[in-house]
């Protein structure tokens, strides 16, 4: 007969088998310990069973969380990468239309990418150059406009360049001068003349027609040594035969050579200039300037030198020194290229004297402007620092 062995490891079936054991033996105190006994190894069990089983539904639950975390971060990381790869098609598209020009479009996306990140590549640099360049295109159109005497217009395209911009280069003082001018320009009133009815005379003699005597002819350029100032003109030299004798020379260097005024390490000065007046020269050169609101020992120059210009203000300048008065000055602005001055060719230069405003122009485009107060009248001139031929120079006076 095969037996069958009992299993201890069930705690329950132990306790059942003591019970037995000891009520075999028939003792009523045994049979209560036994009882005793079995009751707490019942208890043992039971709490044993609950630990286990609250420990897996940890264990489950833990897991859960996990995975549940796993996929929170995946979720998170594919909803970046939709942002940047939205943000990256919208910059491109911003850069596009930043190349051909199309800057309201391009205003707009680059705006809409840094809403959503500010510090997105070069975004933020992008936007300021568009801003730069819109306003400074309004800022070029009123200062074509004021030269034009096209007041109001001016006004219009200073007044956007202040609006993308505040405080663009000098906007808002020629806005204002604009202004000052539009409000100042009288509007013409018409008034209709009726003109008289001729009433006849039949007694009147008739007047013959008398032939003018013709005028003897003018003089030609060639046979005239220099030009008359006509209209606003105060002063004017072309050089035909001979500078005019209304030149000062403060440093000799210049002359004037088969109609032209040609040399170097020299300066011209024409005094009485007026305190506002529009210079005009034409230069061919690499070292140069035009003079204004020149003193005895103090005044302003628009520098050149090799295409590289800038503003500056003479300081107790001295006459005897290396270069005239090219090396006693203080600059007053950064110096700003002309890719025309850098050609070696005829060009026209043109220096605008209103008030403290002083606007430059090479070829009729603008390139310079500033602001200064320090000397309010003075004459006009050139300087030549290295071998320069100066083919007229004129000064209009403005009111």
């Amino acid at each position: 007969m095969s037996t069958r062995r009992v299993s201890t490891r069930n705690p329950l079936l132990m306790i059942i088998i003591a019970v037995l054991v000891l009520a075999g033996l028939g003792g009523g105190a045994y049979w209560y310990i036994a009882q005793q006994q079995a009751l707490q190894a019942a208890a043992t069990a039971t709490e044993v069973a609950q630990t286990s089983v609250a420990q897996q539904g940890t264990l489950v639950a833990q897991q859960a969380t996990s995975e549940a975390e796993t996929q929170a971060t995946a979720t998170a990381q594919a909803l970046v990468a939709a942002r940047d790869a939205e943000l990256e098609r919208q910059y491109q598209a911003g850069v596009a239309y930043q190349t051909v020009q199309d800057y309201t479009q391009a205003r707009a996306v680059f705006q809409s990418v840094i809403e959503v990140n500010p510090s997105y590549k070069d975004t933020a640099d992008r936007l300021g150059q568009i801003n730069e360049a819109e306003a400074d295109a309004y800022y070029q159109q009123g200062i074509a406009s004021y030269r034009a005497a096209q007041w109001a217009d001016a006004i219009e395209q200073f007044d956007r360049a202040l609006t993308i911009i505040p405080n663009y280069k000098d906007a808002a003082t020629q806005r204002a001068e604009a202004r000052r001018r539009f409000n100042a320009t009288p509007t013409p009133t018409l008034t209709p003349t009726l003109a008289p009815t001729p009433t006849p005379n039949p007694d009147a003699t008739p007047t013959p027609d008398i032939t003018p005597t013709p005028e003897p002819p003018s003089a030609s350029a060639e046979e005239t040594a220099t030009t008359k100032p006509t209209g606003n003109v105060a002063f004017r030299d072309d050089f035909n035969a001979t500078m005019r004798e209304e030149w000062e020379p403060i440093r000799s260097g210049l002359a004037v050579v088969d109609g032209k005024l040609v040399g170097s390490e020299g300066l011209l000065i024409y005094k009485p200039s007026g305190d506002n007046h529009i210079i005009t020269t034409n230069v061919t050169g690499k070292m140069f300037a035009v003079i204004f609101r020149f003193t005895d020992t103090e005044g302003y120059a628009f520098f050149c030198d090799q295409g590289d210009c800038e503003w500056r203000k003479f300081i107790k300048a001295d006459p005897n020194n290396a270069y005239g008065y090219g090396n006693r000055f203080t600059s007053l602005s950064s110096v700003v290229s002309s890719a025309a001055l850098k050609e070696t060719r005829p060009h026209t230069l043109t220096i605008e004297v209103r008030g403290n405003n002083f606007l430059a122009l090479v070829d009729g485009e603008p390139l310079s402007s500033i602001l200064d107060n320090t000397h309010a009248t003075g004459g006009a001139g050139l300087w030549a620092g290295e071998p320069t031929v100066f083919d007229s120079f004129e000064v209009e006076l403005l009111p």
